[in-house]
């Protein structure tokens, strides 16, 4: 269990640090760590993630002339192009995504409550809203390293919690904002292949075929 849950951890971290700023070459270096991971987990799941390994593999094949500092540029117009502050995904907030559900208020005040229930801060050096795509995956990275520290009950009571926060926010419009991601991006787009995997991934650890949270089912 302790092994799962370090794995885990390790795709979170992963999969916040392609959100919340531009990458740079080690995130390249990176990536191509983390392709096989993704191929084999796509291979035993199929679905999102397994396309997400098959266009991270085809990004890496297409690039494979470029060192890990030539693609981290090639990466940054990928990072400016689709998340940059101008484009409604740039924005890469939930109360964006969800605001003919709940108020703005009411999302980040959750959120918050969230990060402060499980001691998790946000670090001063990013510069996104709580309630961004990249920092609610922070909160999941955070926790999942929590959980593999931790035993018995505080490990499950720290699981249940990062249950029911992908329930009340991640899960809630990680379709809708990936598949924007997916809809304005192709094959030269790194982003595909992200959004891809981190959509798939979330899907899969919490066990939901669809992404959807109570509120989008009574839409």
């Amino acid at each position: 269990m302790t092994e799962y849950l370090k794995g885990r951890q390790a795709i979170y971290e992963y999969l916040y640090m392609g959100y919340y700023k531009i990458p740079g070459a080690g995130f390249a270096e990176l990536s191509k760590k983390f392709l096989p991971v993704f191929k084999a987990l796509g291979t035993d799941t199929g679905g999102e993630i397994a396309s997400g390994a098959e266009a991270l593999a085809a990004y890496f094949e297409k690039n494979a002339h470029m060192t890990d500092k030539e693609l981290a540029v090639r990466l940054n117009v990928n990072f400016t192009k689709l998340l940059n502050k101008r484009n409604l995904i740039g924005s890469q907030t939930e109360n964006i995504w969800r605001q003919e559900e709940k108020s703005k208020e009411e999302i980040i005040i959750s959120v918050s409550n969230y990060f402060a229930d499980a001691g998790v801060v946000k670090p001063t050096e990013i510069n996104m809203p709580i309630d961004s795509y990249g920092m609610e995956l922070f909160y999941l990275y955070r926790t999942s390293r929590a959980a593999a520290e931790s035993e018995g009950d505080a490990r499950y009571k720290i699981l249940a919690a990062q249950t029911a926060f992908a329930q009340d926010h991640i899960l809630c419009w990680t379709d809708r904002f990936t598949r924007a991601i997916l809809n304005q991006s192709d094959e030269k787009n790194f982003y595909r292949a992200l959004a891809y995997l981190s959509n798939g991934f979330l899907k899969y650890d919490f066990s939901v075929s669809d992404g959807a949270c109570d509120v989008q089912k009574d839409l």
